[in-house]
């Protein structure tokens, strides 16, 4: 995992979809939201050019960079103190699925109390 030496580790969350031949990633927040300023994505070692935003359900949509087989999303939070983070780091192992992939938050995390953690959000599809 990617973090800059001596920080804390920061609660966000980011998901993929893979569409065919696009990948969507939707930030969906979390308890350092404030913090985060913006997130850069790489797919299969490649640096994409869009910039996710910090906002909960920000999404960029990257056309055409899938492949027919797993797909290698890596996915990058820079943070209000200067400090990066690794948010997700995965791969997409079902082609042509319409699965959600996410990282799980770190061990020991417990979200605060009456609330449901960004981790667990399902949104909807749209076909």
């Amino acid at each position: 995992m990617h973090q800059t030496s001596g920080q804390q580790q920061y609660v966000v969350a980011v998901t993929v979809q893979k569409l065919g031949e696009n990948i969507v990633i939707t930030y969906q927040g979390g308890m350092d939201t404030d913090k985060l300023l913006h997130s850069t994505v790489s797919i299969n070692g490649i640096e994409q050019s869009k910039k996710l935003g910090n906002s909960p359900g920000d999404t960029i949509t990257l056309e055409k960079v899938a492949t027919k087989s797993s797909d290698h999303v890596v996915v990058i939070g820079y943070f209000n103190d200067g400090s990066s983070q690794t948010i997700l780091d995965i791969d997409t192992n079902t082609p042509g699925s319409r699965e959600i992939y996410y990282r799980p938050p770190p061990e020991g995390y417990l979200p605060p109390v009456n609330t449901v953690p960004p981790f667990t959000y399902r949104p909807q599809m749209r076909y």
